[in-house]
């Protein structure tokens, strides 16, 4: 299955419901009792869908200095979501660094974007909410103009 990404529509709202856990740099399966409200798509904030696979949110989005907060929930297949989300913010938006933040509780997702090229820049303690309970989390980041 191939995973293109397209523009938040409101028929997509079920499946950004069911997925999203809040604006974590990589999430996986369905979002838990805790989870907040999916985001809507905005001028600083852009939604993308991979039909049935999940969502990548593009969040804080500043044009001047071509940075965004990338956020990836998928139902499966998170490295392969975070990658096609990777290649829109490169190629499509054009944009120069991306980043986003783990809860230090869940290594898996610290491997896999270890694995696509992120750096861990700095832990913040109680910085996430996950699972019902404040968690240290790390801002991880990736500059496309060092690649």
């Amino acid at each position: 299955m191939t995973l293109d990404l397209a523009g938040y529509r409101e028929e997509h709202a079920d499946l950004v419901a069911q997925v999203w856990r809040g604006g974590l740099l990589l999430s996986a399966g369905p979002a838990g009792l805790y989870a907040p409200g999916p985001p809507r798509p905005d001028e600083w904030c852009r939604v993308l869908i991979a039909p049935g696979a999940g969502v990548a949110v593009l969040d804080d989005i500043d044009y001047v200095h071509r940075t965004t907060r990338l956020s990836v929930a998928a139902l499966t297949d998170p490295a392969g979501l975070l990658d096609r989300a990777i290649a829109a913010v490169r190629d499509r938006l054009r944009l120069r660094r991306v980043f986003g933040v783990l809860p230090d509780t869940d290594a898996e997702a610290a491997e896999i974007v270890a694995a696509q090229g992120f750096t861990a820049e700095v832990t913040v303690p109680e910085h996430v909410w996950h699972d019902g309970a404040a968690r240290a989390g790390t801002i991880w980041g990736r500059c496309f103009d060092v690649d």
